[in-house]
């Protein structure tokens, strides 16, 4: 993960547990598509109003998700 992500995270408070366990999760291999997963983690980030780290996942889904088409 993302070096401010992971940062981020890791200062989320155990009140928001599950953000940081589906945050991890979410961009951890699976069968959804690189492009994909950084999709749910923005949605994710976005839903939560969490500012800080709505923008850390967007700068990071930048250099990682390839352009929509």
């Amino acid at each position: 993960m993302h070096t401010t992500l992971e940062s981020l995270r890791e200062s989320l408070p155990e009140a928001a547990r599950d953000l940081k366990v589906n945050l991890q999760a979410a961009l951890q291999e699976s069968s959804l598509t690189e492009a994909q997963r950084w999709g749910v983690a923005a949605a994710c980030a976005i839903a939560a109003r969490a500012a800080e780290l709505r923008d850390a996942i967007l700068a990071a889904a930048r250099e990682h998700a390839p352009p929509a088409t």
